[in-house]
């Protein structure tokens, strides 16, 4: 995982078990996997973490998230099909608000969203 210099605010964490190897900063599946392309999370890995082990999940608060591309503050993000933040077009669902940017593949921090 690259070094990123964004900050977080958790309020909610949930100990999960990793049904898959999990990457920390990507979106979480309820299932405890790594989520899918635009599906509703359960929240963000706050670390990375070994099929099988238990590991905790921002559910609320705010999140680092990695990107698969560029994201300006106060973009809706949903998740790709890796994990990472994407914006959010369309009827696709919203996992959170960015509130830092990146101009590439990167590390914002967003504001969850229930």
């Amino acid at each position: 995982m690259a070094i990123n210099k964004n900050t977080y605010n958790p309020v909610a964490i949930q100990s999960v078990k990793a049904t898959v190897d999990i990457t920390a900063n990507r979106f979480i599946s309820f299932a405890g996997g790594i989520l899918g392309n635009e599906l509703k999370s359960l929240g963000v890995a706050e670390v990375k973490a070994a099929s099988g082990d238990m590991f905790p999940v921002i559910s609320l608060g705010t999140a680092i998230v990695e990107t698969a591309t560029g994201i300006n503050v106060g973009d809706n993000i949903t998740s790709d099909a890796n994990g990472k933040g994407k914006l959010a077009v369309a009827l696709a669902p919203v996992n959170g608000r960015a509130l830092t940017s990146t101009a590439s593949a990167g590390f914002v921090t967003i504001q969850l969203v229930p």
